[in-house]
């Protein structure tokens, strides 16, 4: 496995195992072999934890729900963006279409070839140049349990100014409405632009949750959407920051 996904485990004793898939760790913890207070490295979220603060100890092997927002239609939960059942996942991609870090290496991996070969005649037939901040395109899911991925591209804290919060905005509406123009009826977003995009989790979690109770308000086809966060204090700090009501 590459450096796109998995988890650098050190257990008790300073043994380290490095690259282990999350159903490995989840297997691990289940068999009595690592505690929630192990010392764990993501690689899709770029930094270190306890092996708790990205597995739900009390459910470990399927999401945590942390909280519901907009009548249910809305969930936050502690998972993995690769591994939800839902019509389709977002991508927080970058402006190539061709794969990178994080959650957009993730994807791309378990995805496997047949999204990037949609993604290669996106751009040269529609966006030569670039997916712009905030469009966004849907491409199959590949070997994804959900059936399609919807891609954009969020913006880098402080490029374009007083434009990052409607950039980040946009991302979320555009994505729901192209779900919805596809007939699909739950989609799972990760937290689009807090990665090495520096957009800090405070703000984006107000900016993702207006534009997602906004996009809801106007359209009833979309049933469920998602919210997945790696790391447990990530889902808290949106939860604690969020303003679907304000």
């Amino acid at each position: 496995m590459g450096v796109s996904g998995g988890y650098k485990v050190v257990a008790d004793d300073g043994s380290e195992f490095d690259h282990v898939a999350g159903e490995t760790v989840e297997r691990w913890y289940r068999d009595g072999l690592v505690t929630p207070d192990d010392r764990v490295f993501s690689y899709v979220d770029g930094r270190w934890g306890r092996l708790g603060d990205f597995f739900d100890a009390r459910h470990l092997g399927r999401p945590s729900a942390v909280a519901s927002f907009v009548g249910g239609r809305v969930t936050v939960l502690v998972g993995d963006i690769t591994k939800q059942q839902v019509d389709a996942v977002v991508n927080a991609a970058n402006s190539t279409l061709l794969g990178g870090g994080g959650v957009d290496g993730a994807i791309h991996e378990a995805g496997g070839p047949r999204i990037l070969a949609e993604c290669r005649e996106i751009r040269r037939v529609r966006y030569p140049d670039g997916l712009p901040t905030g469009e966004a395109v849907i491409t199959t899911g590949g070997d994804l349990p959900a059936r399609h991925v919807i891609h954009t591209v969020g913006p880098v804290k402080g490029m374009w100014g007083e434009r990052d919060a409607e950039l980040l905005a946009s991302c979320y509406r555009n994505a729901l409405a192209l779900a919805a123009h596809h007939g699909l009826r739950s989609v799972a977003f990760p937290a689009i632009s807090t990665g090495v995009y520096g957009y800090p989790r405070e703000a984006a979690a107000e900016v993702a949750s207006q534009a997602i109770a906004e996009a809801l308000a106007r359209d009833d086809s979309i049933a469920e959407v998602r919210l997945v966060f790696y790391s447990a204090r990530d889902a808290e700090v949106f939860v604690e920051h969020q303003r679907f009501d304000a």
